[in-house]
């Protein structure tokens, strides 16, 4: 349980969006702990995952004055997600690319009053401005969020990117790799009474993970420490649940 809290932690601390997904773990597992001892055992880890995260947190509180506060890049990573324009999907931008690129010539008024603030009061007016996106063009949102869960699996599309042979490294392993799991949906859902818990497990941590990961910038690197877990549901779905027979013609 250590160790893989240990693990937890880790990731959290280099990927710190983990963070949420341990939160979110842990708050599942409390929930479901009356159902059996695997269930116990989840909360634990990630309890203990979320406690080797205390030191990070109370630096970040000792530098912002706010409690859980994991990075100061949330404001614009929501602000991209939130873009309204068209042509423009969603994937985060740099601010040197705001303030160079033609493209972005219209995010450039809002980013250069920023310029003097510091960082966590420009966490602050990034939310804020991405929320009154979100409320104005839900639709956009939607679409930009589409194109999100498209970047994680497939590594495509990007703002003013041209296409190019490279991407095909993402997309032929990607659509492999997403068609595998849309064919796992339906017998996992029909016998999801008789799964091990710890596929259980793998499935809704995977489902938490991709969840929280679509409503921030994603590429597909960022799945790759999922990638343990989706292929052993994979695998165990075609070798425990599927049953693939030949049939055999007899001989008159």
């Amino acid at each position: 349980m250590f160790l893989a809290a240990f693990f937890c932690a880790f990731i959290a601390l280099t990927k710190v969006v983990f963070g949420y997904v341990i939160l979110a773990m842990l708050l599942l597992g409390l929930f479901l702990a009356h159902w059996n001892m695997i269930c116990r055992r989840m909360a634990g880890v990630y309890a203990i995952g979320l406690l080797f995260c205390l030191p990070y947190l109370f630096y970040t509180y000792s530098l912002t004055g706010k409690l859980f506060y994991w990075a100061n890049s949330g404001g614009q990573v929501l602000y991209w997600m939130s873009d309204p324009y068209q042509q423009e999907y969603g994937d985060w931008q740099s601010e040197l690319e705001v303030s160079t690129e033609s493209h972005f010539s219209h995010h450039r008024e809002l980013f250069q009053k920023l310029a003097g603030l510091d960082f966590v009061k420009q966490d602050e007016i990034l939310k804020k401005q991405a929320y009154e996106n979100i409320i104005n063009h839900p639709a956009k949102f939607l679409y930009n969020w589409v194109s999100n869960l498209s970047r994680l699996f497939l590594n495509f599309p990007y703002s003013y990117k041209y296409q190019n042979p490279v991407q095909l490294l993402y997309l032929i392993p990607g659509s492999l790799l997403l068609s595998a799991l849309l064919f796992c949906i339906y017998p996992l859902v029909k016998f999801r009474r008789n799964l091990p818990p710890e596929i259980s497990h793998a499935i809704i941590l995977s489902i938490v993970f991709v969840a929280g990961h679509s409503l921030v910038y994603a590429n597909a690197r960022y799945l790759g420490i999922m990638m343990p877990f989706l292929l052993t549901v994979i695998v165990y779905t075609a070798t425990n649940i599927i049953n693939t027979e030949i049939p055999v013609q007899s001989s008159a």
